[in-house]
């Protein structure tokens, strides 16, 4: 018997938050003390608008492991469980971008993705999936 896995990962992290404000202040500060034009600096902040919804709602993604089945939950998408017994094959892909892509092959139907704000850093789910017997195979920049 494992130890079930669980990964949260909140919209209102404190570093996403820090990141939001850094911007915005380098803005006013380019707009006040180097006298930057209105259509540099408006353009720049409106493309904080997304990080800023996602931090209003606080939408959270989550995505857990127990010996029965693997699931997630992100933002206001349904809850999907998976059958562990149903999995063929776990592939964890690193992007370009250097971010983790996990998908995962099932008996019948087609692959399924688990979102990116569902997948933990590093190589914990590996292990996670490798200790309860799922195949699992490792590329990069797929």
């Amino acid at each position: 018997m494992s130890t079930p896995f669980e990964y949260r990962h909140r919209a209102r992290a404190p570093l996403s938050v820090a990141a939001v404000i850094a911007v915005l202040v380098g803005l006013v500060v380019m707009r006040l003390a180097f006298d930057a034009a209105l259509w540099i600096v408006v353009p720049l902040a409106l493309l904080t608008l997304p990080a800023l919804n996602d931090m209003r709602r606080d939408h959270s993604a989550v995505l857990w492991v127990d010996d029965a089945v693997i699931g997630w939950r992100s933002g206001t998408q349904d809850i999907v469980e998976v059958p562990l017994g149903d999995v063929t094959k776990a592939r964890l892909r690193l992007g370009f971008d250097l971010s983790q892509k996990i998908t995962l092959d099932v008996r019948d139907g087609p692959p399924l993705r688990v979102p990116l704000d569902c997948v933990p850093r590093g190589r914990a789910i590996e292990h996670v999936l490798a200790e309860r017997r799922v195949p699992v195979s490792r590329g990069f920049f797929a």
